[in-house]
């Protein structure tokens, strides 16, 4: 039924036969299919149509409800019917659409979102209808889940206060924490609680807090008022004031003990109200503008982590119920854990906590059990996921007092130190890694923040690397996995202490090289048989020549060398590249894209330091990496091949003897063309000139590739002593490419067009001057791209870049010659722009006249005359009429200015 969805007449018998099978109908039409099997970039017209069907059923059932409010046969079977059909639509969509590139949730014409908002409050009022709320409840969870930007619109409806009236869901969860206090199972709002605070979640989940609250320039005391920022910062603090309130509940009960007629509810509870607490902590802003959330959120915080304590406690004194206790640990330390999508730091709130003396016992209770019984309980293992999340998130919460470090280190020893439990030792060791990984995190934020860490670096080499090294020769590959990726996140003063004890590092032949030879054996299959310890080894060795051979920030920010000598840097780069040149050859993938990664990671940090010969062997194999069958290994070779070519095509490069100069060139040629046929593929894909038969995962690698592929572009032409010695059309084709990922950045993966700017941007002076040498078209259609660039509207990335393309847009204007302007008003067709916008850009950078002699001479020319007006034309002369006249101004004032000269002035 095609018919409008505002439609209050519909055949009962089908519109409810069809919503039964709404989740089999829209399975199939969530995207359009061809026969081949492809996703086309539509959505399926037959969608709509169902959707409209689907609403129309919703809108009837509710007028029925309305209409009929004294008959419970009509209440029940429209309403439960409606509810069954709308969820399970919402749900069904949700699911397909899950994971898939192109979301088609931004049609908002499909469903109307704030009607179907509003139907749920109205039947969340109706008292007849109370044993439909949890149905009802969930209903709006999945329109959260669904159109979460049309859902977070309609937040007002159940979560603002009007009048004084406390909105439905704060006022449930309310109600909810009273009945527990009062251990009152039977009232409704227990019973209804689960799902509220489920619909809770999925609706704070659907909000952009940042876009609506972060940037608000009120200031943070006025909470009063009726501008849209302060309500919804006066919701979220109602909010958390109610649920502090459940969990405090939720905390009494479980110090108090006793049991419980129906756990599985309390324990969905706990589990619903921690993944809120988790979700304000994290999606809330804390900036100064909103320094009014960290008081309750922090409070939230210690709520749990007290409830943590408490169940901890009990378990080990073995009172109360057990499984009840350890759920309540399990769910309370996801608040203490949440962290963002694909971030890596814990919470502000949850940092605030830590740094205070209220959470000194929550440190301690992790601290306190040494986990050497035979078989660890529930609580410890608890206990110890929760000790390795904080060491990894929070290092500096563990060594603030000596006492902590010396039960941590304690800790870790003993782990290490089972014999017979691999699991045990895996625990030790992961344990250590995450310390580790977490203390280098901690000193480049704090680096990067121009502030002072409080930590005590020399903690790592003195307590934790002998145990590391003895699991470098561990029975388990997870073991010797987990410790050589530690040695690979070790900062410079543990190298430092682990080859000199502390000293200078001058000879290499005084050092100890037990540890760095250890990490190289294992990077090929005569030190390690196991294929995924050999990429680890890989990565770690990348890791380490990060910093030790290259350069690291000083606390002040000025760039110092790090405390290595020449020689030593010359003796682990050539141990590097030895054992590399065997690893590119490992039959396992993961080996030969790490030591891409490490081959990669050397020769940037050799950049600043010395020449390194033996790098120049390491380009053909390298570039032999680019056929490899795995796609990941290809995107390592194109990103690492160009860090290579520093140390080959030196400038000193041409005037080297041998054959093998006219063997680098040939490679030269050909690595360049292999990059702007990947970059030119791409762009096909996005424009469908040439389509390929390729796969999601083939054309999302292909992406990677160009991205990477633009940026090498960038770095070979930048050797820009070479390109005489190339073919014109070589270098025009990869300059071209560049461009048109500026010109398609509207179609193109982001990162690609990122890639392109930075690449052109980087290039040196010294390649526009020989481009300006050639005749070519590269520098027309340069200017007309970067124009066409500039005047269009853009999108958010895309004008992160607007000062790079100024930027290149001047220094082509520089080179540019009456031939470069003729042929850039040409492009105009393909690539346009308002030859006024090029003019008032002109005027602004206030170019040189002979830059605007060369333009007249363009526009004047019959070449163009057809594609430019004579109006056009007359502000071009005028304005070097002008301009002319006040260079001629400005001579005359100065010769005025010369002093009289004499005769008598000449003699002595």
């Amino acid at each position: 039924n095609d018919s409008d969805p505002t439609s209050a007449t519909m055949v009962q018998p089908k519109a409810f036969q069809a919503s039964k099978h709404a989740a089999s109908m829209l399975a199939a039409l969530v995207v359009d299919v061809m026969p081949d099997g492809k996703e086309t970039q539509r959505v399926n017209p037959l969608r709509l149509r169902i959707l409209r069907a689907v609403n129309a059923c919703w809108r009837w059932s509710c007028e029925c409800i309305h209409q009929n409010m004294k008959d419970p046969n009509i209440q029940t079977a429209e309403l439960e019917m409606a509810l069954q059909c709308m969820t399970v639509t919402f749900n069904t969509m949700h699911a397909l659409e899950r994971g898939k590139v192109q979301q088609i949730r931004g049609d908002t014409s499909e469903m109307d979102v704030s009607a179907i908002a509003r139907d749920i409050k109205n039947l969340l009022a109706i008292e007849e209808l109370n044993s439909f709320q949890p149905q009802i409840l969930r209903l709006l969870t999945s329109l959260c889940l669904e159109y979460p930007v049309s859902t977070a619109n309609q937040w007002h409806l159940f979560l603002d206060k009007t009048g004084s009236a406390q909105p439905f869901l704060i006022s449930t969860v309310e109600e909810g924490a009273l009945a527990l206090r009062r251990k009152d199972f039977t009232t409704a709002s227990w019973i209804l609680l689960p799902d509220a605070v489920q619909t809770v979640s999925a609706l704070i989940s659907s909000i952009p807090f940042t876009n609506w609250i972060g940037g608000d320039g009120r200031p943070p005391t006025r909470m009063n008022g009726g501008n849209f920022a302060c309500r919804v910062r006066n919701a979220m603090i109602t909010l958390m004031t109610s649920l502090t309130n459940l969990i405090t509940a939720v905390k009494d009960n479980i110090s108090e003990g006793g049991s419980y007629s129906d756990e599985s509810h309390l324990e969905l509870t706990m589990m619903q109200s921690s993944l809120v607490a988790g979700k304000l902590c994290i999606l809330l802003p804390f900036n100064d503008n909103n320094n009014a959330f960290l008081a309750p959120a922090v409070k939230i915080v210690q709520c749990a982590g007290d409830i943590f304590v408490l169940s901890a406690r009990a378990l080990e004194s073995k009172r109360g119920d057990h499984n009840l206790l350890s759920s309540s640990m399990v769910r309370f330390s996801h608040v203490i854990t949440a962290i963002n999508d694909g971030g890596a730091s814990i919470s502000v709130p949850v940092k605030h906590w830590l740094s205070d003396a209220s959470s000194y016992d929550f440190i301690g209770i992790l601290l306190n059990d040494s986990y050497s019984e035979p078989t660890l309980s529930s609580s410890s293992k608890c206990k110890l996921e929760m000790l390795t999340s904080i060491a990894k998130s929070a290092p500096w919460s563990i060594t603030r007092e000596p006492f902590n470090l010396a039960s941590f280190r304690e800790i870790c020893a003993n782990l290490c130190s089972v014999q017979n439990d691999t699991s045990r030792r895996l625990l030790g060791v992961k344990l250590i890694e995450a310390f580790i990984v977490g203390r280098k995190a901690y000193v480049i934020e704090c680096t990067s923040e121009r502030i002072q860490h409080n930590m005590e670096l020399a903690v790592v080499p003195e307590s934790f690397c002998h145990l590391l090294q003895s699991a470098l020769k561990d029975q388990s590959s997870a073991v010797r996995t987990c410790a050589v990726t530690s040695f690979g996140s070790l900062l410079v003063t543990d190298w430092v202490v682990l080859l000199s004890h502390g000293s200078f590092i001058g000879s290499a032949s005084s050092l100890d090289w037990t540890h760095v030879d250890s990490i190289l054996s294992m990077c090929t299959p005569n030190g390690e048989r196991s294929g995924n310890v050999r990429a680890a080894a890989c990565k770690a060795v990348g890791g380490i020549c990060t910093v030790c051979v290259g350069s690291l920030l000083s606390e002040e920010g000025l760039e110092k060398a790090v405390p290595f000598s020449d020689d030593f840097v010359v003796a682990i780069s050539t141990k590097v590249c030895s054992e590399m040149e065997k690893a590119l050859n490992d039959r396992t993938v993961s080996v030969r894209s790490m030591a891409l990664f490490a081959i990669g990671n050397t020769s940037l940090a050799l950049k600043d330091r010395c020449a390194f010969l033996s790098m120049h062997r390491m380009l053909p194999l390298v570039y032999a990496c680019m056929k490899d069958k795995d796609d990941k290994v290809v995107g390592n070779a194109i990103r690492t091949i160009g860090h290579v070519s520093y140390f080959v095509y030196t400038p000193e490069f041409l005037s080297n003897e041998g054959g093998s100069v006219s063997d680098d060139l040939k490679l030269y040629g050909s690595l360049l063309s292999n990059l702007t046929g990947k970059v030119h593929d791409v762009l096909c894909d996005a424009t469908g000139e040439t389509p390929r038969e390729l796969t999601w995962k083939q054309r999302n690698s292909a992406k990677k590739h160009a991205w990477g592929a633009a940026t090498t572009i960038g770095m070979l032409l930048g050797h820009s002593h070479l390109l005489s010695h190339f073919d014109d059309s070589l270098v025009e084709s990869a300059l071209l490419q560049l461009f048109r990922c500026i010109q398609l950045h509207a179609f193109i993966n982001e990162k690609v067009f990122a890639a392109a700017v930075n690449a052109l941007t980087a290039l040196p002076a010294s390649l526009w001057q020989y481009i300006s040498t050639k005749k070519c078209n590269v520098t027309a259609c340069g200017l007309a791209t970067f124009f066409n660039f500039l005047e269009s509207p853009q999108r958010k990335a895309a004008s992160l870049y607007q000062s790079n393309v100024e930027r290149l847009a001047k220094a082509l204007i520089l080179i540019a010659n009456k031939r470069d302007f003729c042929q850039m008003f040409l492009l105009r067709e393909s690539l346009p722009f308002s030859i006024d916008f090029f003019y008032q850009w002109l005027i602004s950078c206030d170019v040189q006249s002979s830059t605007l002699e060369q333009v007249v001479d363009a526009v004047t020319s019959q070449e163009v005359e057809h594609v430019i007006d004579v109006s056009d034309i007359q502000i071009f002369l005028s304005r070097t009429a002008q301009h002319n006249q006040l260079v001629q101004q400005l001579v005359q004032q100065d010769e005025s200015m010369q002093p009289a000269t004499s005769d008598d002035e000449d003699e002595l």
